[in-house]
């Protein structure tokens, strides 16, 4: 199970946040690695600490944030039994967006990297909405491009981000 912001096994180094997490068996494949399903379900256990930035008793009727896009890149193969370490930072902010890196290492290394864009949503009229100032204040305090020293840009180009109702250019 993810430990999160709360407990002791998730800490904020520099810009990011990292959350521990123990595989469980019922999340490998037949050749005993962890399911490719399960990363992305980690990734968004990562992102609890920013959910806490928009309601910090997590009370999701006001984290208005969708998934926009999500990505994930396997480096390597990822195990049973031995604990991984997801680490969360904010790769750049838009007007009403927010692109979301994530890394999970596991002894380590890193065996797979991915992206969230999350899109600040007004869900009455069905559009996207500027994040709030302080809201934008705190995840600019997360800004960070990779956890590894020689990381070249990882960011993705501008692009436009549709979703139910939604068109928004990431900015």
């Amino acid at each position: 199970m993810p430990k999160f912001e709360h407990d002791k096994n998730t800490k904020r180094t520099d810009a990011m946040w990292k959350t521990q997490i123990t595989p469980r068996f019922s999340e490998t494949d037949a050749k005993g690695h962890i399911n490719n399903n399960v990363v992305p379900v980690w990734f968004a256990a990562g992102r609890e600490a920013i959910f806490r930035l928009f309601s910090p008793d997590m009370d999701f009727t006001r984290v208005d944030l969708i998934v926009a896009r999500i990505e994930v890149d396997f480096k390597a193969e990822i195990h049973c039994r031995t604990d991984v370490e997801v680490r969360t930072f904010i790769r750049k902010l838009g007007n009403s967006s927010v692109q979301i890196g994530h890394e999970l290492w596991q002894d380590q290394h890193k065996v797979a990297e991915g992206t969230a864009i999350m899109v600040h949503f007004d869900y009455q009229t069905k559009q996207s909405s500027p994040l709030p100032d302080g809201i934008r204040s705190a995840l600019q305090q997360h800004l960070l491009e990779s956890t590894e020293s020689n990381a070249q840009q990882q960011g993705h180009p501008d692009q436009d981000i549709k979703a139910e109702g939604l068109s928004h250019q990431l900015s």
